[in-house]
C-alpha cells in the first residue's frame, strides 16, 4: 500500500510560524536601530558643522582685532615715537586752572606762553578722551630748548580715519558728526515698594 501524499496546505509543522515571525521582528528591530543611529550621526555632524563655523568666525574676529591692534600701535609709534613728542587728551582744552570745557564751547587754554595756537578745539560728548600728539614748534628744538620756551603744535588726533589725512583735513574733537548721542531709556512711572498689607 502506498502512503498518501501529505498536503501542506492545511497542515503546518510545529515552529514554522514562530520562526517566520521572529525573522520579521528581528528585521524591523534592526531597521529601527539603524535609523536611530543614522539620525544620531546626522545630528552629531550638524552640531559639529555649526561649531566649526562658530570657531571659524571667532578665529577671523580675533585675527581682525589683532591686525587692528598692530595698526594702532604702528600709528602710535610713528606719531608719538620721537622723544620730544607729547600726548594728551582733548579735554586739555579746558581752563588754565584745570576745569573741563563745556561740550561744544571754545577751548579756553588755546594759546601757549609764546602766543602760538596749540591746535586744540572744542569737544563734543564722546570726544573728550581722544588722544592728540603735539610736537615742539621750533625749527631746531635741540638747541632752541635752552634759549626759548617750547610751544606745542598739534601733529595728529589718534582716531580711526585720520591715518591718511593731512593736518588741515583731519577729524577733530569739535566735529559734531563724531559726538555720542545719549539716549535716556524711559523707565516708566515710579513704583511704590510693596507694603505687605
Amino acid at each position: 500500500m502506498k502512503p498518501l501524499p501529505v498536503s501542506h496546505g492545511g497542515f503546518q509543522r510545529p515552529g514554522d510560524r514562530a520562526s517566520g515571525g521572529f525573522a520579521l521582528v528581528a528585521t524591523l528591530t534592526l531597521m529601527i536601530l539603524l535609523t536611530m543611529v543614522a539620525v544620531g550621526l546626522l545630528s552629531l555632524s550638524a552640531i559639529s558643522l555649526r561649531q566649526s563655523r562658530t570657531s571659524s568666525a571667532m578665529t577671523v574676529a580675533q585675527n581682525n582685532a589683532r591686525l587692528a591692534l598692530f595698526l594702532a600701535l604702528n600709528e602710535l609709534q610713528s606719531q608719538a615715537g620721537p622723544d620730544q613728542r607729547v600726548t594728551a587728551i582733548a579735554d586739555m582744552a579746558g581752563t588754565a586752572t584745570g576745569e573741563a570745557v563745556a561740550a561744544g564751547a571754545a577751548p579756553a587754554n588755546q594759546k601757549s606762553v609764546n602766543d602760538i595756537d596749540k591746535g586744540l578745539t572744542s569737544v563734543q560728548p564722546g570726544t573728550r578722551h581722544w588722544t592728540g600728539v603735539w610736537k615742539n614748534n621750533s625749527t631746531n628744538p635741540a638747541t632752541e630748548i635752552y634759549t626759548a620756551t617750547p610751544s606745542p603744535v598739534l601733529t595728529k588726533w589718534l582716531v580711526s580715519g585720520n591715518e591718511t589725512r593731512t593736518p588741515s583735513s583731519q577729524i577733530t574733537p569739535a566735529s559734531p558728526a563724531h559726538a555720542l548721542i545719549l539716549i535716556h531709556k524711559y523707565q516708566g512711572p515710579a513704583r511704590r515698594p510693596w507694603s505687605g498689607m
